[in-house]
């Protein structure tokens, strides 16, 4: 072999070396950012779904608590009533009468109480109905969920310590 094609098939090596080189950096680059990548987008996934989950058992509840029977005599159980009703006709007929929900409301608290109560723990929250031509609220009912708690002395300021049990408060309000 003569020295010019040592040269030549040498510096053929370099420059194979290097495209093998800069292959690999583009490819653990592209790598990195597909991780980086979805990653973040089955965080937003899993953040869409649980806002998802959380309007679809809010309008749910909706429908559950207007379209709940109810008997017409409030003083007679459900399951003795002759007549039954949906609650939301009960509260239209229970306003109607004196502009008031006074007879109705009862039922309507223990019920909205009763499919809340899964998200209870974790989320206060506040019915309304709202009469927009007269701009008025003939019902709002406001729960809190109301816990003592302190800070674990020499402990991580973010820990707390639940020191009473939760107390439900629901308040019955006629806002102007």
């Amino acid at each position: 072999m003569r020295v010019t094609e040592m040269l030549a098939s040498n510096e053929k090596g370099q420059a194979a070396l290097a495209d093998a080189l800069f292959f690999l950096a583009i490819v653990s680059g592209l790598a990195t950012l597909l991780f980086i990548f979805s990653n973040g987008y089955g965080l937003s996934v899993m953040e869409a779904t649980a806002r998802e989950y959380r309007a679809d058992f809010a309008t749910s509840a909706m429908k559950t608590i207007l379209y709940s029977s109810t008997p017409r005599d409030p003083a007679v159980p459900l399951d003795k009533s002759t007549e039954v009703d949906y609650l939301l006709a009960a509260v239209k007929e229970d306003y109607a009468d004196d502009k008031k929900i006074d007879e109705s409301l009862a039922v309507l608290r223990d019920n909205i109480a009763g499919i809340m109560e899964p998200f209870a723990d974790t989320f206060d929250y506040l019915f309304y109905l709202y009469l927009p031509d007269k701009k008025e609220f003939p019902v709002l009912i406001l729960y809190l969920s109301k816990w003592t708690a302190r800070n674990i002395p020499g402990e991580d300021p973010r820990k707390i310590e639940v020191i009473d049990p939760k107390e439900d408060l629901i308040f019955f309000c006629s806002p102007a």
